[in-house]
């Protein structure tokens, strides 16, 4: 399943056998994605789109491939941070004020204060 030599030997056999076989391509774009080989599979990945516009797996393949390139040549040029620099935290949730006042509203029903457990209700619905 992860022979990915023995898959590109497979796949560069069919295609020098039927070089319009658009599967093979694909399947050997994949294997030197794979591999690493960027350069290499840009072109097969391309020309499975060009022939088959509607192959929605193939131009998934293209992007990611871009994706991949972009990156490695930013790793490239970007010279590592000397100190990394610490993440903002994101600010504390809010409790929700909603089940605080149904909370406060099912209690004071509870004690038998129902004009005030009504109030809270209305200001729970009114948020």
């Amino acid at each position: 399943r992860n022979d990915l030599p023995a898959a590109r030997e497979a796949f560069s056999r069919a295609l020098s056998l039927a070089p319009a076989y658009q599967d093979a391509s694909f399947g050997l774009a994949e294997v030197e994605f794979r591999s690493g080989n960027l350069d290499a599979a840009l072109p097969l990945a391309e020309s499975v789109v060009r022939a088959e516009p509607g192959n929605a797996d193939a131009a998934a393949l293209v992007e990611t491939i871009r994706k991949a390139k972009q990156a490695a040549a930013g790793s490239k040029m970007k010279p590592a941070p000397a100190a990394a620099v610490p993440a903002k935290k994101a600010p504390p949730r809010r409790a929700d004020p909603v089940a605080g006042l149904m909370q406060q509203g099912r209690r004071l029903r509870a004690a038998g204060k129902l004009p005030e457990a009504e109030q809270a209700y209305r200001r729970a619905l009114r948020l």
